[in-house]
């Protein structure tokens, strides 16, 4: 009921700023794309509710499968990548193998990946680092991502709370894009739904680690 009106508004916007229902000015444009940029963030916080209700009420289905995890980190890694480079962020791929087949459910995996390098994204500042690692573990039978950044860093008393919902640090989004505070304990469920783990580490000051 939510998602359907906010679609209808989105593609009413977007047609307007395309020139579709006639010439716009300046002014109307800036405001247009204000509108639309900010349905897209009530999109998202309307997409993560709903992965939280799903999650809570045990409705969450898993479709488990094997897939090879480097080519779904660079697919959403495509994804962003008009936002990496408006920012002249610097991305180092540091990959064990040049194909992990892993077996696990794609989409939710994706949604953590998204989840990590998103938040590098928003609080790294402009012609920054991010280093994208995948390591295995042959002894515990399992793979680790790892994204790494060169942003403020995040306080050490702040790296369990980060995980829970809701929760927002002082730093602000360099890149404009507002956080839902929802986005990592979403990641961190997901991952526990796989019997993984998932954490951050940082020194405060020297950027920050997020590894599952």
């Amino acid at each position: 009921e939510l998602r359907t009106p906010l679609m209808i508004i989105k593609e009413a916007v977007s047609q307007i700023l395309e020139g579709l229902k006639g010439p716009i000015n300046g002014e109307q444009e800036e405001f247009l794309t204000m509108a639309s940029r900010n349905v897209g963030r009530l999109n998202q916080i309307i997409q993560d509710l709903l992965t939280i209700s799903k999650i809570e009420t045990g409705k969450m289905k898993f479709n488990r499968q094997h897939f090879d995890l480097i080519k779904l980190l660079e697919t959403e890694i495509t994804n962003q990548k008009i936002k990496i480079d408006t920012r002249s962020l610097t991305l180092v791929r540091n990959y064990v193998r040049e194909k992990i087949l892993v077996y696990a459910d794609e989409e939710k995996i994706h949604m953590v990946f998204t989840n990590l390098l998103g938040n590098s994204v928003k609080f790294i500042r402009t012609g920054g680092t991010i280093e994208i690692s995948v390591g295995m573990d042959l002894e515990e039978n399992c793979v680790r991502v790892c994204v790494r950044d060169n942003g403020p860093g995040i306080p050490k008393e702040s790296l369990e709370k980060i995980f829970e919902r809701f929760v927002k640090l002082n730093s602000t989004p360099l890149s404009g894009a507002p956080s839902t505070g929802l986005g990592l304990s979403i990641a961190r469920e997901l991952v526990e739904m796989h019997n993984g783990r998932i954490w951050a580490e940082s020194d405060g000051v020297n950027g920050s680690a997020f590894s599952f």
